[in-house]
């Protein structure tokens, strides 16, 4: 796995390449759908995750709704219910519940290129102060919600394809 590692300290900013992840640091995500495929698949965890950083455009929550049901039955081929929902709870928490940068919406620069890292570690002198959406409570509710609509729409594309 190819890691971009980013030094903010004392405000020089140093970059290096490494191949793995460390439980024991703090990580921002530059591809959406890579990132949580990442965690699901337990190379990262997501309480090592401080941030996104993505080039996606999604504006809403019926925005987020519509890019996880591409995501799932197209990038990700998650067909399981079991498996959609702990994806949706991710791509939820991500979201809401941490800084989410998207530069096709807001403009400005990307750290996002054609020689990117999935991940950069970020070690920064400040600590991140981060105010969540909704509590976990909430985000249970709405992955289930999201879930179902998802296999919903999955179970008429196939019927419409037969």
């Amino acid at each position: 796995m190819d890691v971009r590692h980013l030094d903010l300290g004392d405000n020089n900013l140093r970059e290096e390449k490494k191949d793995e992840i460390s439980k024991y640091c703090n990580y921002v995500g530059t591809s959406f759908g890579y990132c949580i495929l990442d965690i699901l698949k337990g190379k990262i965890d997501l309480n090592n995750v401080i941030g996104m950083e993505t080039h996606t455009a999604i504006q809403d929550e019926e925005g987020l709704i519509n890019a996880l049901e591409i995501y799932c039955i197209y990038q990700w081929e998650l067909v399981k219910k079991p498996d959609i929902l702990k994806a949706v709870k991710i791509a939820y928490t991500l979201f809401f519940n941490k800084p989410f940068f998207q530069s096709r919406l807001t403009g400005g620069y990307s750290v996002s290129d054609s020689q990117k890292s999935i991940w950069m570690f970020v070690h920064a002198t400040n600590t991140i102060s981060y105010k969540p959406r909704y509590v976990e409570k909430t985000i249970n509710r709405k992955a289930k919600r999201t879930t179902k609509e998802i296999m919903k729409r999955f179970t008429r594309r196939l019927n419409n394809d037969q």
